[in-house]
């Protein structure tokens, strides 16, 4: 599981912005020096493999990315390099900015690339690694669109096709709960919302009694399983 640990990659050669553009989620042809992005790398089937962010510094592209997880990227992206004029090398460090907006969330911390950084739990925002493990998520449950990571107008990238669909067709059946008890500390926890409601919010995981609470930023979530329901 992740400890919150971070890893940089650098991406430069005059093909970087197009060649992540065909692999991430979000819209790369948008970032700048003057902000941050959040994105991910899907599998065919749409599941999160590596999350990520991307800082633009001095003619090249910074990834910052979970250390447990850095060394699969670099194998994924050198996979996907093919005949791109583009260079993928670590980094020991990140170069010194100021502090950007997160892109993720209002009510997170300014971004900034300290070696260790987790999100509260209490913002029910997940963490690959501390509340899901790669390739068993689709984007779209994790809520990584309502999180700015993923762009449904920029064109192809991988794991596309399942993600646009999702989108269009206004299916939404799960999202991540934050998971509350007297007993125990809080965690997040990938729910079915049929299943929450059945039980009245009250969720029992790992033998274990929790309030499931659903955090703010992923009501649209909810709104989309009702609607979605009452139209069928």
């Amino acid at each position: 599981m992740s400890t919150g640990e971070r890893s940089f990659v650098y991406i430069g050669g005059p093909d970087r912005v197009t060649f992540l553009q065909g692999i991430l989620t979000t819209d790369v042809a948008q970032l700048n020096d003057h902000k941050v992005q959040f994105a991910a790398l899907l599998s065919p089937q749409g599941k999160i493999l590596n999350d990520m962010f991307l800082i633009a510094v001095d003619n090249g592209i910074v990834i910052d990315t979970q250390a447990a997880y850095a060394e699969l990227l670099l194998k994924r992206l050198t996979m996907y390099k093919l005949r791109a004029n583009v260079v993928i090398a670590p980094m020991a460090a990140m170069p010194e900015l100021g502090p950007l907006p997160d892109p993720r969330h209002p009510g997170l911390a300014p971004y900034t690339a300290q070696p260790t950084r987790l999100t509260p739990v209490v913002l029910g925002i997940p963490e690959l690694g501390r509340d899901f493990a790669p390739d068993q998520v689709v984007a779209l449950d994790a809520g990584y669109d309502l999180l700015n990571a993923v762009s449904f107008t920029k064109g192809c990238y991988v794991g596309q096709e399942v993600t646009a669909r999702m989108h269009y067709k206004n299916i939404a059946r799960r999202g991540f709960y934050v998971l509350e008890s007297d007993l125990a500390p809080s965690r997040l926890a990938l729910l079915k919302f049929e299943d929450v409601e059945a039980t009245a919010g009250e969720i029992t995981v790992d033998n274990q009694l929790y309030r499931a609470r659903l955090p703010e930023w992923m009501a649209p979530k909810l709104a989309q399983f009702i609607a979605g329901r009452e139209n069928q």
